[in-house]
């Protein structure tokens, strides 16, 4: 069920079968059709989001009758920010900065860095947007007491997967979120919040380094049109390809570390999330803007 207009509406029912798979391969999130108007559905938090923003809480009733509710109730309207659970006008949300955050730095233009980072994103990009244009680059530092142990951690694993798997495969893939909760990845990490439950099973998705607009349908325009990007480091290990419509959430054999859509030519990697600590580890942040024409069908080609 949902909230509408003050009173609970069932959901149709090609959405909530899509619902029922994500609970049934424990998965915290995933998108839905409903009346014409693309959603989110966000389970943990017991909500569905509208592509412009519009809330409403969710609710459900278990095999035994029993029904579950929110603590907290929207029934639409304003926008979602943060962990999504508050609201604001849209006119009192800041501008996302991320340069006073402890693990993100922002490059100077003139820097190497900037340039290879730069150019990486836009030669992907501007297949899509010949106009787009990076506002700034930021790097991850890893510098705090969690950061450097997750840095080490990660190069670790990369380097036994290559010794022990028929290749160590380590990748560079765009992850797709709002500002806010990149910034908590770059500090403390990704959590079962940032998988989803998408057209190759549930787990976190990354598009490949040369098709960043591939996870742009994650992405939403700050206050002042710009969008915000995160390329990280993944080691795939030995992948395994998932079909369309899985429920997969986790390796089908013990040799396999990573999923695709396809081995030969994948437009998406599938992080399984008992992986999700050791396997990825964000290299930098991407702010940038596209033409306005692009607004509102920035992704041609979904990944999910």
């Amino acid at each position: 069920m949902y909230m509408i207009s003050g009173s609970w509406v069932t959901v149709p029912s090609k959405a909530s079968d899509t619902i029922k798979r994500c609970f049934k391969c424990r998965g915290l999130a995933t998108r839905v059709e409903i009346q014409g108007s693309q959603f989110t559905i966000n389970l943990l938090g017991m909500m569905m989001v509208g592509s412009d923003g519009y809330l409403l809480s969710i609710a459900w009733t278990d095999g035994n009758a029993k029904t579950f509710f929110p603590k907290k109730v929207f029934c639409g309207g304003g926008r979602a920010i943060s962990n999504m659970e508050s609201l604001a006008p849209t006119s009192s949300l800041p501008r996302p900065s991320f340069d006073s955050l402890g693990e993100l730095e922002k490059l100077e233009e003139d820097s190497s860095k900037y340039k290879v980072v730069r150019d990486t994103f836009l030669k992907g990009l501007k297949k899509k947007d010949k106009t787009a244009k990076v506002t700034a680059v930021y790097s991850c530092k890893h510098s705090s007491t969690f950061g450097a142990s997750w840095s080490r951690a990660y190069e670790r694993v990369a380097e036994i997967t290559a010794e022990t798997k028929t290749t160590g495969n380590v990748s560079y893939g765009w992850y797709g979120s709002n500002p806010q909760r990149m910034q908590e990845i770059s500090g403390k990490g990704f959590g079962l919040e940032d998988a989803l439950h998408g057209a190759f099973g549930c787990g976190i998705y990354f598009a490949p380094e040369e098709h960043p607009s591939l996870s742009s349908s994650f992405l939403k325009p700050d206050i002042n049109g710009e969008y915000h990007i995160m390329l990280c480091k993944v080691t795939l290990g030995n992948t395994e390809t998932i079909r369309e419509g899985s429920n997969q959430y986790a390796p089908s054999e013990d040799h396999h570390d990573s999923g695709v859509n396809d081995n030969e030519n994948p437009k998406c990697y599938v992080l399984w999330t008992k992986n999700m600590s050791a396997h990825i580890l964000p290299q930098y942040v991407i702010s940038f803007r596209i033409s306005e024409k692009l607004e509102g069908n920035f992704l041609n080609d979904p990944i999910v």
